[in-house]
C-alpha cells in the first residue's frame, strides 16, 4: 500500500489507519495476526521491545516483526494465565497503559 519511496498510494491512508484497514479486514470470526501498529503503540513500545524501531512510518517488514512479536507475547501470555491470550489484547495493553 506504498510506493517505492514509502509514501501511500491512497490519500488520507497512512501507515496507521492502513494497519486499522488490515486488521478490521481479517473479520470478527478471525484470529488477528495482522494487528494495528500506531504511533502510540509504536512509542509504548520502545522501552521493552523496539529501542531502535520507527514511531510512524513502517515498512512491511517491519509491521510483520510487529505482528509476530505481539504473537509471541499472546503465546507466552496464554502459558502464564491458563487461558487463550490473543494478540490483540497485548497491542490494547499497549495502547492503554
Amino acid at each position: 500500500m506504498t510506493t517505492e519511496r514509502g509514501a501511500g498510494r491512497i490519500s488520507m491512508l497512512g501507515p496507521a489507519f492502513a494497519t486499522k484497514f488490515l486488521y478490521f479486514a481479517q473479520g470478527p470470526e478471525a484470529h488477528p495476526y495482522l494487528l494495528i501498529l500506531d504511533k502510540v503503540v509504536a512509542t509504548k513500545l520502545r522501552p521493552f521491545a523496539w529501542r531502535n524501531s520507527p514511531t510512524e512510518g513502517w515498512w512491511p517488514e517491519t509491521f510483520a516483526s510487529y505482528c509476530t512479536l505481539m504473537e509471541n507475547w499472546a503465546r507466552e501470555a496464554t502459558d502464564r494465565a491458563q487461558r487463550h491470550v490473543r494478540p490483540d489484547e497485548i497491542e490494547y495493553t499497549l495502547f492503554r497503559s
